[in-house]
């Protein structure tokens, strides 16, 4: 299962902001029960005037969640689809399409039929059933009406005449379920104690960025960078993607 979610978000920075020199932008998650939740990083610097040599930097921390039923342990995965950004009287405007992937848990649904009390009482008209019941107060009920022990037992006997008597003779036994342990421990149980992380960098190239700077800013190779990314050419405003080692 595949989603292509879009996150929308505006972010007011006090000072005067001139332009943006640098943005980037890193997403982390993990994975619990029912849902992925994260955090987008983004982080940059800017100008308060644009004759200034002066940079100020910024880092905001976005949070993001999504509910999921039924999907398989660890098989949930965030990727960055696309980043942009747009800046208009000091507000910071981010969108970002992100793609949420996972596999779908197969859940075996065992057919239960529920108790109808009107079907069991025609059932029993039917047949011309009838219904005994002995409570385990009948010794002490039988005390106080002055019932003996000799007349109680030409009782059951008679009863037991009339059920060998009968020309159809059903037994129905209602079974209790064996108890369950609580929702509450059920749902602690169940819910993994490791959790899933991964984290990757969207980071935008400036004027003087290379690819051996930007393989030597990440510590990575420069053939890491070009298996995630299709640019060839290096220049302002290309947007790469980087994996992050070990964070």
């Amino acid at each position: 299962m595949k989603k292509i979610i879009n996150y929308e978000k505006e972010i007011s920075i006090e000072d005067n902001v001139a332009s943006i020199t640098s943005i980037s932008l890193e997403c982390s998650y993990n994975e619990n029960r029912n849902n992925v939740d994260g955090i987008f990083l983004i982080e940059g610097s800017y100008k308060t005037h644009e004759l200034s040599l002066n940079k100020k930097d910024f880092r905001y921390e976005l949070p993001f969640n999504n509910e999921i039923e039924d999907f398989k342990k660890e098989s949930a995965h965030v990727e960055i689809e696309d980043f942009t950004y747009e800046l208009e009287d000091n507000i910071l405007k981010i969108n970002i399409d992100y793609e949420l992937s996972y596999d779908e848990e197969e859940v075996n649904e065992e057919i239960q039929e529920e108790f109808n009390e009107d079907e069991f009482e025609r059932f029993l008209n039917e047949h011309e059933v009838d219904i005994v019941s002995f409570k385990d107060e009948e010794e002490t009920e039988d005390a106080e009406e002055g019932i003996e022990v000799e007349d109680r037992d030409e009782q059951e006997q008679t009863i037991e005449e009339i059920e060998d008597n009968l020309e159809d003779n059903r037994t129905i036994t209602l079974e209790p379920q064996e108890s369950n342990d609580s929702v509450e421990e059920t749902l602690l149980n169940n819910i993994s104690k490791e959790e899933k992380y991964i984290t990757y960098h969207v980071y935008v190239c400036e004027n003087d960025d290379t690819i051996e700077s930007i393989s030597k800013k990440y510590n990575i190779t420069k053939e890491e960078i070009f298996d995630y990314n299709s640019e060839e050419e290096i220049r302002s405003g290309v947007k790469l993607i980087i994996p992050v080692k070990d964070e």
